[in-house]
Protein backbone atom coordinates (compact mmCIF):
# COMPACT_ATOMS: atom_id res chain seq x y z
CA UNK A 1 0.00 0.00 0.00
CA UNK A 2 3.00 2.38 0.59
CA UNK A 3 4.25 1.90 -2.89
CA UNK A 4 0.91 2.23 -4.40
CA UNK A 5 -0.21 6.29 -2.45
CA UNK A 6 3.58 6.95 -3.35
CA UNK A 7 3.14 5.97 -6.78
CA UNK A 8 -0.21 7.96 -6.88
CA UNK A 9 1.58 10.77 -5.12
CA UNK A 10 3.97 11.36 -8.08
CA UNK A 11 0.95 10.33 -10.62
CA UNK A 12 -1.02 13.90 -9.23
CA UNK A 13 2.14 16.12 -9.16
CA UNK A 14 2.52 15.32 -12.80
CA UNK A 15 -0.70 15.86 -13.77
CA UNK A 16 -2.74 18.94 -14.42
CA UNK A 17 -2.63 21.44 -11.62
CA UNK A 18 -4.91 24.78 -10.46
CA UNK A 19 -1.56 26.49 -9.36
CA UNK A 20 1.59 24.67 -8.47
CA UNK A 21 4.55 25.86 -5.84
CA UNK A 22 3.29 28.95 -4.20
CA UNK A 23 5.86 29.80 -1.10
CA UNK A 24 3.59 28.24 1.81
CA UNK A 25 4.05 30.81 3.38
CA UNK A 26 1.83 33.01 1.33
CA UNK A 27 -0.96 30.66 1.07
CA UNK A 28 -3.74 31.15 2.77
CA UNK A 29 -5.36 28.25 4.32
CA UNK A 30 -8.76 29.31 5.12
CA UNK A 31 -9.35 30.90 2.34
CA UNK A 32 -7.62 28.63 0.08
CA UNK A 33 -9.72 25.84 1.48
CA UNK A 34 -12.63 27.92 1.67
CA UNK A 35 -12.45 28.70 -1.90
CA UNK A 36 -12.16 24.77 -2.86
CA UNK A 37 -15.55 24.24 -1.06
CA UNK A 38 -17.16 26.74 -2.79
CA UNK A 39 -16.72 25.27 -6.27
CA UNK A 40 -17.19 21.47 -4.94
CA UNK A 41 -13.32 20.77 -6.16
CA UNK A 42 -12.46 17.16 -6.76
CA UNK A 43 -8.36 16.78 -6.08
CA UNK A 44 -5.43 16.86 -3.80
CA UNK A 45 -3.64 20.13 -1.66
CA UNK A 46 -0.01 19.23 -1.51
CA UNK A 47 2.86 20.59 0.23
CA UNK A 48 6.39 20.13 0.98
CA UNK A 49 9.34 21.05 2.51
CA UNK A 50 11.96 18.60 1.32
CA UNK A 51 12.09 16.48 4.60
CA UNK A 52 8.16 15.95 4.97
CA UNK A 53 5.60 16.16 2.26
CA UNK A 54 1.44 15.26 2.22
CA UNK A 55 -1.38 16.08 0.18
CA UNK A 56 -4.80 16.80 1.82
CA UNK A 57 -8.00 15.08 -0.31
CA UNK A 58 -10.63 17.47 -1.16
CA UNK A 59 -13.76 15.69 -2.32
CA UNK A 60 -16.86 17.69 -3.45
CA UNK A 61 -15.61 20.81 -1.57
CA UNK A 62 -14.73 18.53 1.57
CA UNK A 63 -11.33 17.95 3.27
CA UNK A 64 -11.11 14.17 3.81
CA UNK A 65 -7.73 12.17 5.06
CA UNK A 66 -4.21 13.26 4.15
CA UNK A 67 -1.24 11.31 3.43
CA UNK A 68 2.20 12.32 4.73
CA UNK A 69 5.52 10.84 3.84
CA UNK A 70 9.19 11.80 5.42
CA UNK A 71 12.14 11.53 3.44
CA UNK A 72 13.64 8.69 5.61
CA UNK A 73 10.53 6.61 4.75
CA UNK A 74 7.83 6.71 7.46
CA UNK A 75 3.99 7.29 6.24
CA UNK A 76 0.94 8.66 7.97
CA UNK A 77 -2.55 9.26 7.23
CA UNK A 78 -4.21 11.83 9.01
CA UNK A 79 -7.91 12.38 9.59
CA UNK A 80 -9.06 15.48 7.76
CA UNK A 81 -8.65 18.20 10.84
CA UNK A 82 -5.47 17.22 12.02
CA UNK A 83 -4.36 16.70 8.35
CA UNK A 84 -5.03 19.88 7.10
CA UNK A 85 -3.25 21.32 10.01
CA UNK A 86 0.06 19.43 9.47
CA UNK A 87 -0.31 20.65 5.61
CA UNK A 88 -0.49 24.18 6.70
CA UNK A 89 2.22 23.87 9.25
CA UNK A 90 4.67 22.23 6.57
CA UNK A 91 3.36 25.71 4.32
CA UNK A 92 4.37 28.07 6.90
CA UNK A 93 8.01 26.59 7.65
CA UNK A 94 8.91 26.96 4.41
CA UNK A 95 7.60 24.57 1.85
CA UNK A 96 5.79 25.03 -1.27
CA UNK A 97 2.27 24.22 -1.96
CA UNK A 98 0.34 23.17 -4.98
CA UNK A 99 -3.20 22.42 -5.78
CA UNK A 100 -3.92 19.43 -8.14
CA UNK A 101 -6.69 18.15 -10.39
CA UNK A 102 -7.20 14.42 -9.55
CA UNK A 103 -10.44 12.61 -7.82
CA UNK A 104 -9.56 11.44 -4.26
CA UNK A 105 -9.14 7.62 -4.21
CA UNK A 106 -11.14 5.61 -2.06
CA UNK A 107 -10.82 6.28 2.09
CA UNK A 108 -9.54 4.05 4.31
CA UNK A 109 -7.98 0.47 3.99
CA UNK A 110 -4.54 1.60 4.87
CA UNK A 111 -2.84 1.25 9.04
CA UNK A 112 -1.63 4.52 10.00
CA UNK A 113 2.03 5.01 10.68
CA UNK A 114 3.32 5.06 14.02
CA UNK A 115 5.56 7.71 13.20
CA UNK A 116 4.89 11.22 15.05
CA UNK A 117 4.19 14.16 13.33
CA UNK A 118 5.53 17.05 14.19
CA UNK A 119 4.08 19.42 16.45
CA UNK A 120 0.79 21.34 15.37
CA UNK A 121 0.37 25.26 15.46
CA UNK A 122 -3.15 25.86 14.71
CA UNK A 123 -3.64 29.49 12.99
CA UNK A 124 -6.68 31.86 13.72
CA UNK A 125 -9.04 32.26 10.71
CA UNK A 126 -9.56 35.25 9.15
CA UNK A 127 -13.32 37.15 9.70
CA UNK A 128 -14.02 36.25 6.23
CA UNK A 129 -13.38 32.88 4.63
CA UNK A 130 -16.82 32.60 2.14
CA UNK A 131 -15.98 33.61 -1.14
CA UNK A 132 -17.49 36.77 -2.70
CA UNK A 133 -18.71 37.17 -6.26
CA UNK A 134 -16.15 39.35 -8.21
CA UNK A 135 -16.56 43.09 -8.35
CA UNK A 136 -20.32 44.16 -7.89
CA UNK A 137 -21.61 42.13 -10.46
CA UNK A 138 -24.01 39.20 -9.13
CA UNK A 139 -22.73 35.97 -9.22
CA UNK A 140 -23.97 33.65 -12.37
CA UNK A 141 -24.96 29.65 -12.25
CA UNK A 142 -21.89 27.75 -13.70
CA UNK A 143 -22.90 24.35 -15.00
CA UNK A 144 -21.52 21.12 -12.67
CA UNK A 145 -18.73 19.34 -13.76
CA UNK A 146 -19.32 15.82 -12.44
CA UNK A 147 -16.83 13.52 -13.44
CA UNK A 148 -13.32 15.36 -12.56
CA UNK A 149 -11.44 14.69 -15.43
CA UNK A 150 -7.52 13.73 -14.71
CA UNK A 151 -5.79 14.89 -17.75
CA UNK A 152 -5.32 18.35 -19.30
CA UNK A 153 -7.08 17.49 -22.77
CA UNK A 154 -10.19 15.84 -20.39
CA UNK A 155 -10.32 19.39 -18.23
CA UNK A 156 -10.23 21.52 -21.28
CA UNK A 157 -13.02 19.20 -22.72
CA UNK A 158 -14.93 19.35 -19.59
CA UNK A 159 -14.78 23.09 -18.97
CA UNK A 160 -15.86 24.03 -22.99
CA UNK A 161 -19.41 21.24 -22.48
CA UNK A 162 -19.74 22.98 -18.79
CA UNK A 163 -20.05 26.36 -20.69
CA UNK A 164 -21.78 25.57 -23.79
CA UNK A 165 -24.47 24.55 -20.70
CA UNK A 166 -24.14 27.91 -19.29
CA UNK A 167 -24.01 29.61 -22.83
CA UNK A 168 -27.38 28.17 -24.03
CA UNK A 169 -28.68 29.98 -21.17
CA UNK A 170 -27.44 32.90 -20.92
CA UNK A 171 -27.36 33.70 -24.66
CA UNK A 172 -26.22 37.06 -25.86
CA UNK A 173 -21.66 37.77 -26.16
CA UNK A 174 -21.05 40.33 -22.98
CA UNK A 175 -20.90 43.98 -23.51
CA UNK A 176 -17.64 44.65 -21.33
CA UNK A 177 -14.43 44.40 -22.68
CA UNK A 178 -12.97 41.21 -21.06
CA UNK A 179 -9.80 41.15 -22.87
CA UNK A 180 -9.05 44.43 -22.92
CA UNK A 181 -9.94 44.03 -18.56
CA UNK A 182 -7.57 41.22 -18.11
CA UNK A 183 -4.67 42.51 -19.84
CA UNK A 184 -5.03 45.78 -17.70
CA UNK A 185 -5.21 43.50 -14.94
CA UNK A 186 -2.25 41.22 -15.36
CA UNK A 187 -0.07 44.40 -15.48
CA UNK A 188 -1.64 45.75 -12.74
CA UNK A 189 -0.90 42.47 -10.60
CA UNK A 190 2.81 42.77 -11.92
CA UNK A 191 3.05 46.19 -10.34
CA UNK A 192 1.49 45.37 -7.00
CA UNK A 193 2.22 41.78 -6.03
CA UNK A 194 5.17 41.19 -8.30
CA UNK A 195 6.09 39.57 -11.37
CA UNK A 196 5.79 35.82 -10.31
CA UNK A 197 1.97 36.00 -9.23
CA UNK A 198 1.35 37.90 -12.46
CA UNK A 199 2.97 35.02 -14.43
CA UNK A 200 0.93 32.25 -12.31
CA UNK A 201 -2.68 34.45 -12.81
CA UNK A 202 -1.52 34.63 -16.74
CA UNK A 203 -1.01 30.52 -16.98
CA UNK A 204 -4.54 30.13 -15.50
CA UNK A 205 -6.04 32.76 -17.57
CA UNK A 206 -4.22 31.08 -20.59
CA UNK A 207 -5.95 27.36 -19.49
CA UNK A 208 -9.12 28.93 -18.86
CA UNK A 209 -9.34 30.95 -22.32
CA UNK A 210 -7.96 27.47 -24.28
CA UNK A 211 -10.50 25.64 -22.88
CA UNK A 212 -13.08 28.03 -24.50
CA UNK A 213 -11.59 28.09 -27.92
CA UNK A 214 -9.42 31.42 -27.11
CA UNK A 215 -5.85 32.33 -26.82
CA UNK A 216 -3.73 34.47 -24.79
CA UNK A 217 -0.10 35.89 -25.49
CA UNK A 218 1.18 38.30 -23.01
CA UNK A 219 0.17 41.05 -24.86
CA UNK A 220 -3.30 40.14 -26.73
CA UNK A 221 -6.50 37.88 -25.90
CA UNK A 222 -7.95 36.57 -28.33
CA UNK A 223 -11.47 34.32 -28.18
CA UNK A 224 -14.69 33.95 -29.25
CA UNK A 225 -17.61 35.82 -28.67
CA UNK A 226 -18.74 34.86 -24.99
CA UNK A 227 -21.68 35.66 -22.75
CA UNK A 228 -21.16 37.33 -19.60
CA UNK A 229 -21.29 33.75 -17.78
CA UNK A 230 -18.46 32.50 -19.77
CA UNK A 231 -16.46 35.80 -19.06
CA UNK A 232 -17.01 35.52 -15.58
CA UNK A 233 -15.60 31.83 -15.40
CA UNK A 234 -12.55 32.44 -17.02
CA UNK A 235 -12.16 35.20 -15.14
CA UNK A 236 -12.82 32.88 -11.70
CA UNK A 237 -10.09 30.10 -12.88
CA UNK A 238 -7.25 32.96 -13.40
CA UNK A 239 -8.17 34.44 -10.23
CA UNK A 240 -7.65 31.55 -8.31
CA UNK A 241 -4.46 31.16 -7.68
CA UNK A 242 -4.52 35.70 -7.22
CA UNK A 243 -7.42 35.15 -4.28
CA UNK A 244 -5.08 32.22 -2.63
CA UNK A 245 -2.40 34.53 -1.82
CA UNK A 246 -3.97 37.93 -1.82
CA UNK A 247 -7.39 37.43 -1.20
CA UNK A 248 -10.98 37.49 -2.66
CA UNK A 249 -11.06 41.71 -1.53
CA UNK A 250 -7.51 42.96 -3.24
CA UNK A 251 -8.87 40.74 -6.57
CA UNK A 252 -12.59 42.28 -6.20
CA UNK A 253 -10.72 45.79 -6.00
CA UNK A 254 -7.56 44.88 -8.80
CA UNK A 255 -10.43 43.75 -10.96
CA UNK A 256 -12.97 46.95 -10.78
CA UNK A 257 -9.83 49.29 -10.86
CA UNK A 258 -8.76 47.50 -14.41
CA UNK A 259 -12.22 47.74 -15.74
CA UNK A 260 -12.21 51.57 -14.47
CA UNK A 261 -9.21 52.14 -16.83
CA UNK A 262 -10.74 50.31 -19.43
CA UNK A 263 -13.21 52.65 -19.54
CA UNK A 264 -11.38 55.84 -18.72
CA UNK A 265 -9.10 54.78 -21.78
CA UNK A 266 -12.08 53.51 -24.11
CA UNK A 267 -13.69 57.21 -23.21
CA UNK A 268 -10.21 59.43 -24.12
CA UNK A 269 -10.15 57.80 -27.40
CA UNK A 270 -13.27 58.46 -27.96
Amino acid sequence: MLEARRALLDQIRAGPALFAGLPGDEVDFDRLIAHLAARRFQGGIYATDGALEGVLWVADGATGEAWFFEESGPEAILPATAGRDLLAEIARRGGLVSVFLRPPPEAGGAPESAAAPVPLVRAAPPAEVLPRPLSEAAAVPVAEITDVPTTPEALAAALAEAVAAVSQEQGEPSARPWPAILLEVERRLARQRGAKLSAMFAQALGRALAARGGAADGERIAAPALPEAAWRTIVEEASAPVVVVAGRAFVDRLIAAAERAVEDAERGRA
